[in-house]
């Protein structure tokens, strides 16, 4: 029997790639049995209505997550409001990046990109959403490249806050309110009322002089 040496010598190749391809799963971190801590919002919690702020604790192993938010429930759904997956990003440090020192001796554009070093950021733990009011649930779940973690609901409560209505106004005369120009008590008012007859002034107001009369 004659053997194809060039296939017997491919045989063992293609077994260690698909060995170094399953290394992948063997050495990824078990989460199936696992739950996301949830911070907030937690389960029955009410919020006014706008923009709702969704955070957890970040999950050991998992790489990415995935977040959901339906509506009135999972059991139920009817809208799917958010269905989410929150990935690792890219970012490159060093002189001449984003946020990164200039050096005096470049001119602008110009630098040394040598020392830049992209480095990947955690998925991020947060996630933002603007909800009406209504009835919500919402999950999160930590995902690697094997296995994906258990999905724990939990029920949002979105409630209408009322604009508050705005306060009266005084009326004139009340602390705080306008003053009244025909104030009888302000004695520079010109149009108050006045006392024509003084009781210490002899004269009428006409001018004639009066006498009391004797008892």
């Amino acid at each position: 029997m004659i053997y194809d040496m060039k296939a017997i010598r491919v045989i063992p190749i293609i077994a260690f790639a698909l060995a170094a391809a399953s290394c992948g799963d063997i050495f990824e971190e078990e989460i199936q049995h696992e739950r996301i801590r949830v911070v907030a919002p937690i389960e029955g919690m009410a919020v006014p209505e706008g923009e709702v702020v969704f955070l957890w604790r970040e999950m050991e192993g998992a790489t990415s997550y995935r977040i959901t938010i339906v509506s009135p429930g999972f059991w139920n759904a009817r809208t799917v409001l958010a269905d989410v997956l929150l990935t690792p990003t890219e970012r490159t440090d060093g002189d001449g990046g984003d946020g990164g020192d200039v050096d005096p001796g470049f001119e602008d554009g110009e630098g040394d990109d040598s020392d830049n070093e992209t480095v990947m950021l955690p998925a991020p733990t947060i996630y933002r959403h603007t909800l009406p009011p209504g009835l919500y649930q919402w999950s999160v779940r930590g995902i690697n490249s094997a296995y994906v973690s258990k999905e724990w609901a939990q029920t949002l409560i979105v409630i209408d806050v009322p604009e508050p209505e705005p306060e009266p106004e005084p009326e004139p005369g009340e602390p705080g309110g306008p003053e009244d120009p025909t104030d009888p008590e302000d004695p520079e008012d010109p149009t108050g009322p006045s006392d024509q007859s003084d009781p210490e002034n002899p004269e009428d107001p006409d001018g004639t002089v009066t006498t009391k009369q004797a008892r």
